[in-house]
């Protein structure tokens, strides 16, 4: 057990065995304060401690500051003994990808948490750009879904720079690399996505190959499998894709920027809209 003494304040922090959540650009431990409230501590890998750009991009999370219940807020940032830390509130629960929900209104129902918690985000400027089953953690007693991970934010008067996406779940204008495209619709794009993989335990697009993946993820069609029509319209809705007769490295830049504003204007733009739609589909089955 490790103590990081801050002076006003101290943490406690189980360093014997790192959460699954670690990556390659930081360790995530569990740890308490004085009052014996669990938390989650997460530092930043060691050998990126000097470089600049990735000590911004990780003490950025640190924005998330405020209290939701439908997300794993920062309670603390601070720099120790040459490391740079995140404190940020403890989930209890499972992530989506390791588990299975079976109940059609339990599932929505959740993922209406889930924007609201995307609606206070978006008012803020922040987007997510990383919603996926492993970063929404559910908690069966409470019946409550949270958004975690908020290590690839983006506000909205950071500068386009950084390619970043996820295989999967990012939409066609992260994929392809054009961050000033970047709105709110691209992680609604990314929840449709997760509450389609958690609805019908299949992932939307599949491929062991990563560079074949990307452009199945760009071009295939979702399958209905066993959602109720209206369900999948909605999802449909909210995961529109241009369907490109040839690869888009085949566009000239001006075209392919058009297809894909064309493409989210298509798409779900507020969280409030969607939420109100699968609420209006849960109200049509009860």
């Amino acid at each position: 057990m490790q103590i990081i003494d801050l002076g006003n304040r101290k943490y406690w922090v189980d360093t014997n065995q790192p959460l699954q959540s670690s990556g390659q650009f930081s360790t995530v431990y569990k740890a308490y304060d004085f009052s014996k409230r669990p938390l989650i501590i997460k530092k930043l890998n060691s050998r990126f401690s000097q470089n600049k750009k990735m000590v911004e991009q990780f003490l950025k999370e640190g924005v998330v500051n405020f209290e939701h219940p439908n997300i794993a807020h920062v309670v603390d940032a601070f720099k120790y003994q040459g490391q740079y830390y995140l404190i940020r509130s403890f989930v209890e629960g499972t992530s989506l990808n390791k588990i299975k929900l079976k109940n059609v209104n339990l599932v929505v129902s959740c993922f209406c948490q889930i924007l609201d918690a995307l609606k206070l985000l978006h008012s803020k400027g922040i987007l997510h750009r990383d919603i996926k089953p492993a970063n929404i953690i559910y908690n069966k007693e409470q019946n409550r879904c949270v958004l975690i991970d908020f290590g690839r934010i983006k506000l909205k008067q950071d500068a386009d720079k950084e390619r970043v996406f996820s295989l999967i779940y990012s939409p066609p204008e992260m994929v392809l690399n054009i961050p000033h495209l970047l709105n709110e619709s691209g992680d609604l794009y990314s929840l449709a996505l997760t509450l389609y993989e958690t609805l019908t335990q299949k992932k939307a697009f599949n491929h062991s190959n990563p560079e074949i993946l990307m452009n199945i993820q760009l071009v295939q069609k979702l399958k209905v499998r066993n959602l109720d029509n209206r369900l999948f319209e909605i999802i449909e809705k909210a995961t529109y894709r241009y369907a490109f007769p040839k690869p888009p490295h085949f566009y000239n830049k001006n075209d392919l920027f058009k297809i894909l504003q064309e493409s989210q204007q298509k798409r779900y733009f507020s969280a409030e809209k969607l939420k109100q739609d699968l609420q209006d589909y849960l109200q049509s089955i009860s």
